[in-house]
């Protein structure tokens, strides 16, 4: 019964408007010259005397003065918006009570404010007469065009509703369908909860961490957008796993220090590496990142890798703040962190030729734009391939 309240409300809303748009008895008075009766409506006026009543046209009825026939003009470019907005409304009510569709939500509740905002100005500009005062119609058709605006809006917001609804069944299916088709699948649909309470987290996580940046920002003296944004990447290195907070380079290998103690890696040790650019959501503040992703064995509960047969281990993160010997590279360190990453990147590839990288992180090592994960909960499915 709740899901076809909104369009019975739209509904009955396209009704009214239709009937007080037909009526004309928008107001009633006396003619000009006083001897008969007017009932004035947006597409005519009827006017009745001794008994007989005969409807004549705006532009006969307003013909003494050019500041009427404009106001006649006008009543009656309403009138036929007001048939269109009803005509509509209807069939947004149709739509979403037969098939769910949203198709004509927002013309509808456009059609209803323009309405409105039209009447407005036909009561502003009506010029009155002797005995003339509001009758039924217009506020009539001025509550139904409000009352189909509401339905309208009730419409939108239900299609959007259901249209989550949709794609969690859709996504609920899919990962059954997954799970029933390989052992592979059934591991990747196991890694999705994973990914939802990573988001959970960073979520949860990084508004505390963003009031610390901003706070120990503003506490040191001349504190401006710079130090929001270093004191932004520190709390991104605090918050996000596999951050490297140091790392040491040579013809060798890696050496590194972070959240899992000192690592040492030969070249051929890696086997993927992988450069993205981290949401706007704070504290991330679009940061970019390097993944250096070694050869298995993979940690304890790592999910299947889907481009892969191998498990993925857990990577090296380098971030911005992340402190790197980029001295010992060919040609010596770049001037910016952003062009120090793309040139390490560039190293490993040298250093070991199978390594594995996308499209977009070859070409973030040559200068493009990595891969942007515009929205947290798309970085975290990527964060989650790794347990």
């Amino acid at each position: 019964m709740k899901k076809h309240a909104g369009p019975a409300l739209a509904l009955m809303a396209a009704v009214i408007i239709l009937i007080s748009a037909l009526s004309r008895s928008f107001w009633t008075g006396r003619t000009p010259d006083g001897l008969a009766r007017a009932s004035i409506g947006l597409r005519g006026t009827r006017v009745c005397t001794q008994g007989a009543c005969a409807i004549v046209p705006h532009r006969d009825f307003f013909a003494a003065e050019r500041r009427l026939r404009y106001w006649a003009l006008g009543a009656t470019f309403t009138f036929y918006q007001a048939l269109v907005a009803a005509v509509v409304l209807a069939g947004a009510a149709v739509l979403m009570a037969t098939e769910g569709r949203a198709t004509l939500n927002r013309w509808a509740a456009f059609l209803c404010a323009l309405l409105l905002l039209q009447l407005a100005a036909v009561v502003m500009a009506f010029p009155g007469g002797p005995d003339s005062h509001l009758a039924w119609a217009l506020p009539t058709l001025a509550s139904s065009a409000l009352l189909g605006l509401v339905a309208a809006i009730a419409l939108a917001a239900q299609a959007s509703t259901g249209a989550g609804e949709q794609r969690e069944a859709a996504l609920v299916k899919l990962a059954a369908s997954d799970a029933s088709a390989t052992p592979g699948a059934a591991r990747a649909a196991a890694a999705r909860p994973r990914a939802r309470a990573l988001q959970d987290a960073i979520k949860a996580a990084s508004g505390i961490t963003l009031a610390k940046a901003v706070g120990a920002s503003a506490r040191q003296p001349g504190g401006g957008p710079s130090q929001v944004r270093a004191a932004a990447a520190d709390a991104t290195a605090e918050l996000l796993r596999f951050v490297v907070r140091e790392l040491e380079l040579d013809e060798r290998g890696l050496t590194t220090r972070g959240d899992g103690g000192t690592r040492e890696l030969g070249w051929a040790e890696l086997a993927e590496v992988h450069a993205g650019q981290l949401p706007a959501d704070p504290p991330f503040e679009r940061l970019h990142f390097v993944d250096l992703v070694p050869a298995g064995p993979a940690r304890p509960g790592a999910p299947y890798r889907p481009d892969g047969p191998a498990p993925l281990a857990e990577p090296l993160r380098l971030l911005p703040s992340t402190r790197v010997n980029y001295a010992a590279l060919p040609g010596g360190a770049a001037t910016t962190s952003l062009d120090n990453l793309r040139r390490l990147v560039a190293h490993a590839q040298a250093q070991q030729p199978a390594l594995i990288l996308d499209a977009e992180t070859t070409a973030f090592s040559t200068g493009g734009p990595a891969h942007r994960y515009l929205a947290v909960e798309q970085f975290a499915r990527y964060d989650a391939r790794y347990g």
